[in-house]
């Protein structure tokens, strides 16, 4: 099983949007998919048409002491996701206080395998620098030393470089991710002037295809759908499509 671990420079990045729609994408190529979420926002479940009043998520129920299996959901196409779920204040409060070994164990038991079989896991895991317990470090520490690929979604703004090429803990914990350029506008000086840069700066991190701001993105989103199976003619189908034959193509040979 391949593991992409997707996140964010900072919150509002976009990994959500490229975890839920490189997934989709990869699905479409014949792989079978699964996408988990360790955001505690559970934003990963409106793109795979879970119920938005679903509270069900593997956090939920291991806060519960049940079996996180239970959590998970079946998609379009054969697609699956095991959303975050939704945790009331005491429940928050219990996942605070999960242990180190509870944690390791359930990211052990996801990267063990599922039936049916897995070909690709994509993980939307929180931005680089956020405050976690070291037990939730830990279970990040785990998906991220399994993964095959570490993707970062950029958006070519100013505060996504001035981060990337200045902030010393942004730098190193980024050091082992590729540059996905998120939310491009070519139309938008700005934006155009910063995607230069960001490939001028790291050249050999930059992903060759980068993501726009086709309007068919927050339709899919508002109809719980990937762009793929709301707009399979968009130009974020296209994107995501080539996103996908990127990712399949880098691992090729790879162990």
């Amino acid at each position: 099983m391949r593991v992409v671990v997707v996140r964010g420079v900072r919150g509002g990045g976009g990994s959500s949007t490229v975890a839920a729609n490189l997934a989709s994408a990869l699905q479409k190529l014949g792989r079978s998919c699964l996408m988990l979420d360790l955001c505690q926002n559970n934003d990963l479940r409106f793109h795979a048409s879970v119920d938005p009043r679903e509270p069900d998520g593997w956090a939920r129920r291991l806060v519960a002491d049940q079996s996180w299996e239970g959590a998970v959901f079946g998609v379009e196409d054969g697609l699956r996701v095991i959303p975050f779920g939704e945790l009331d204040h005491n429940e928050y409060d219990g996942f605070q206080e999960l242990s180190q070994s509870v944690l390791t164990r359930f990211a052990e038991q996801v990267l063990a395998g599922f039936s049916p079989a897995v070909d690709w896991l994509v993980v939307d895991a929180p931005p680089l620098v956020s405050p976690h317990g070291t037990a939730f470090e830990s279970l990040l520490y785990t998906f991220s030393e399994a993964a095959s690929l570490r993707l970062l979604a950029v958006p070519p703004e100013s505060p996504s470089y001035i981060s990337l090429k200045f902030n010393p803990r942004v730098s190193a914990a980024a050091a082992d991710y590729r540059l996905v350029l998120n939310r491009t506008a070519s139309e938008v000086e700005a934006n155009r002037d910063m995607s230069l840069v960001l490939r001028q700066e790291f050249p050999a991190r930059v992903v060759p295809s980068q993501i726009g701001t086709d309007n068919a993105l927050a339709e899919a989103l508002l109809s719980l759908r990937t762009v793929d199976q709301y707009s399979p003619d968009s130009e974020a189908t296209r994107e995501f499509h080539a996103l996908a034959i990127w990712c399949q193509a880098s691992l090729v040979g790879a162990a």
